[in-house]
């Protein structure tokens, strides 16, 4: 049966590189068009938010708080991020609970350096599985959920615990790249500016945010106990358990406070993240459906979650798009080359109008929107478009789109096929 879907899907996807390959170019434009409006749409919607003023209101209050901290095999982060944790001003903190989830590495023996109550699980069994473990043992009334590769800002606690108020069941934050060094991670710094930042931001002022991140969330732990905790068998528990909330009628706050997170070094690596998001990002969407377009959920319902729903077949459609067109444009031009030497007749250098402007308003349509989203992101935290993030941009803004597109159609196929889940 699962080679059965799996020979399905790569049908569709050759299926749909020919439909592109051969359709007419007037045909495609109007593809591109609605693409160009999508985008449009989405940045004149996020745009008037904007302008919205309205602001947080600071309650003054800290209740207590207990701080989890989800490890496995994390010998080479844990240090540095404890002595982070550790570090954090707040006037109530109960207790640092570090769960190491079965390593088999020297993480326990690290984090038994610091002041940290450990909780050791024999068996590794998720993420989801130790914060669920950790929770139903916390004391404290809130829960600040910190991955072992996260290095929060001292501050971050003082600067944020007073904005939650009682509609809230979750603040977020603004996560970035710790120090990169490669040019993936580079690209994946551009990136995480555009998805941490500026998104969040505008979505959190009509309560539009759908993702909990995991680097680092601050929880209710009663809204946790209300909902039943984190899904031990979703590869996504944070986009899950944002869904999750919004469902049972919590907000979910946001404030632009950067907190570094260690991310893929390679491409291998990032591969398999992303395929884990995406296919995560699938299942929950579906799992979800009954969010879409239902007043009941207000913005989420009728604008957020179903702008998520379209990104993706957009995105995998599109990535046919332009790899049927890049096919095309070979060869026809393998066809003049080929003119040129059999019968000597200089191949035609005019290039059709149409075409060309089709490809720049697709081009121009992306740039616009990143553009857009990288100059509020960038503000938020006042941080400078430097030389040093050039490598970056460029990655994202070339490579990116394609390779990103890839990972969801390589995501769809392996759902398709029903391949199994891992983290």
């Amino acid at each position: 049966m699962r080679e059965m879907l799996g020979f399905t899907s790569i049908l569709g996807f050759i299926v749909a590189f020919l439909v592109f390959m051969v359709m007419d170019p007037s045909f495609q434009l109007v593809y591109i068009c609605i693409i160009f409006l999508v985008n449009l749409f989405i940045v004149s919607f996020y745009g008037l938010t904007l302008f919205d003023e309205k602001k947080m209101e600071k309650s003054g209050k800290y209740p207590g708080l207990t701080i989890i901290v989800p490890s496995y095999n994390s010998e080479k982060t844990i240090e540095k991020c404890l002595r982070h944790v550790l570090a954090m001003k707040y006037p109530h903190v109960q207790e640092v609970v570090l769960v190491d989830d079965g390593s088999t590495d020297r993480t326990r023996e690290i984090a038994s350096q610091f002041p940290v109550r450990i909780m050791h699980r024999k068996q590794n069994k998720g993420k989801a599985a130790s914060l669920n473990e950790a929770i139903r043992q916390a004391k404290g009334e809130l829960v600040a959920c910190v991955d072992s590769d996260t290095y929060p800002p001292e501050n971050l606690l003082m600067d944020s615990v007073p904005y939650i108020t009682p509609e809230m069941g979750a603040m977020t934050f603004y996560i970035t790249v710790e120090k990169p060094r490669t040019i993936w991670q580079r690209m994946q710094q551009m990136e995480y500016f555009f998805s941490f930042g500026a998104f969040p931001y505008l979505g959190a002022k009509f309560n539009a945010v759908l993702v909990t991140p995991g680097p680092l969330t601050i929880f209710k732990r009663s809204a946790l106990e209300k909902i039943g905790g984190f899904d031990e068998h979703n590869i996504t528990e944070d986009f899950e358990m944002g869904l999750k909330l919004h469902k049972s009628h919590y907000q979910i706050g946001y404030l632009p406070i950067s907190v570094p997170t260690e991310v893929p070094l390679h491409f291998s690596g990032l591969m398999r993240q992303r395929i884990r998001w995406y296919r995560g990002t699938m299942f929950n969407l579906a799992l979800y459906k009954d969010l879409m377009f239902n007043d009941k959920y207000a913005d989420v319902g009728t604008f957020s979650f179903p702008v998520t729903a379209a990104y993706v077949p957009i995105t995998i459609v599109s990535f046919f798009f332009v790899l049927a067109r890049g096919a095309r444009f070979i060869y026809e031009s393998g066809l003049q080359a080929a003119q040129f030497a059999t019968y000597g007749q200089m191949p035609s250098l005019a290039f059709d109008p149409l075409y060309i402007r089709a490809d720049m308003l697709m081009f121009l349509s992306f740039l616009l929107t990143y553009v857009f989203f990288l100059w509020i992101s960038l503000s938020l935290i006042k941080e400078k478009l430097g030389p040093d993030k050039l490598p970056g941009l460029l990655m994202v803004i070339f490579v990116y789109p394609f390779v990103n597109a890839g990972f969801y159609v390589y995501s769809l196929y392996k759902e398709m096929r029903g391949s199994d889940l891992q983290w």
